[in-house]
Parts: C-alpha cells; structure tokens; sequence
C-alpha cells in the first residue's frame, strides 16, 4: 500500500510540474483550449479542477448532418437551466419528456472515437463555445448561423445561440438549427 500511495504521489507531482502529460493509471491528461480531445473533438473550456466527476469540455469534430428541429413541441420541460455544465442534464430532461426530440435524441445518439456520451449543449456552454473558438484555426466547421442549446425557454419555444455574434433567441421548437454535440470529461 505505501509503494502504490508513493507511486501515486510521484505521479501527482509531475503532472503539476508538467514533465508527464497522462499516464493509464488513472490520471487524466492535461489539456489547453483548442486541443483535440480524448473524443476526437476540440476542447472548449476548462473549469480547472474535476469536482462532479468532470474538468473539460469538448465539442464535436463536425455539426450534426443538416438541420434539426428541438422538437418537444407543445411538452413542458421544466428545470433547462443555461449555465455552463447543465448540458447534459437538460439533455436528459428533454428525452425523458420526449424520447425522439430530434435535436437532443442526435446529440445522445452521436458516437466519434467509441464515445458515446455527447449532449445538446446548455446556452452558456455554447456561448463559451463561440467564445473560445471564434478567430482562431479551431473555428473551421461552424457555421455563422444558429445553433440549438438544451434550454427551454417555454413549452412552445426554446433557446438558440446565434454563432455570428453571440446574440441568444428563443425560436419555437418546430424551427431546424444547426445542432454541435458537446460532452463533459
């Protein structure tokens, strides 16, 4: 036990150095902004530490194909909350209420690199999405227009994230947005 809890340590210590990225006992690797994720997607925010069993998130390589409608038209999904590592909850509330809402449902259903976890993202997560990737070499493949977030703004409409500038809108649900999958690791 005290060579496992030294071995343990010594790991520790040089990952806080920097002199080891990962290592598969465990330890999850250190990313920045803009790296490719353990997903195959790009890595758009860090919270810097692991409390509630996640540290980053990273967006899909690639849009959902096409366009999506939120779908849940006329149900009630109460509780979507905006903030930034909601997103799979609210995605999780959507298809309880709605198992084939289509904008939520391609998001569950994505799968890149053997990972399945992706989500519809929460309205702060794509905002910090936008944020983040907008001017740099990680922003090829979105587009300017808007983008689905998990978050309902009433039982008729729902909010999207407009990627020209950053702007949010509640549209009814019926309308097809662009829709980026998200997931929290």
């Amino acid at each position: 036990m005290l060579k496992k809890n030294l071995f343990r340590a010594i790991i520790t210590a040089l990952l806080l150095t920097g002199l080891l990225i990962s290592c598969d006992m465990g330890t999850t690797a250190l990313y920045n902004i803009g790296d490719e994720g353990p997903a195959g997607g790009i890595i758009f925010y860090d919270k810097g530490d692991n409390m509630g069993g996640w540290r980053y998130l990273e967006a899909a390589p690639v849009d959902i194909s096409g366009t999506k409608t939120w779908g849940a038209t006329s149900i009630d999904v109460p509780g979507t909350l905006e903030v930034i590592g909601f997103g799979g909850i609210n995605t999780g509330k959507i298809l309880n209420a709605a198992p084939t809402a289509p904008a939520a449902k391609a998001c569950k259903d994505y799968t890149n690199k053997a990972r399945s976890d992706w989500f519809l993202p929460s309205v702060d997560e794509l905002r910090r999405m936008r944020l983040n990737l907008k001017d740099t070499e990680h922003w090829t493949g979105f587009s300017s227009s808007a983008y689905w977030s998990s978050q309902q703004n009433n039982i008729t409409d729902a909010f999207a994230v407009y990627f020209s500038d950053g702007t949010i809108h509640t549209h009814t649900k019926t309308t097809a947005y662009r829709v980026r999958p998200i997931r929290a690791f």
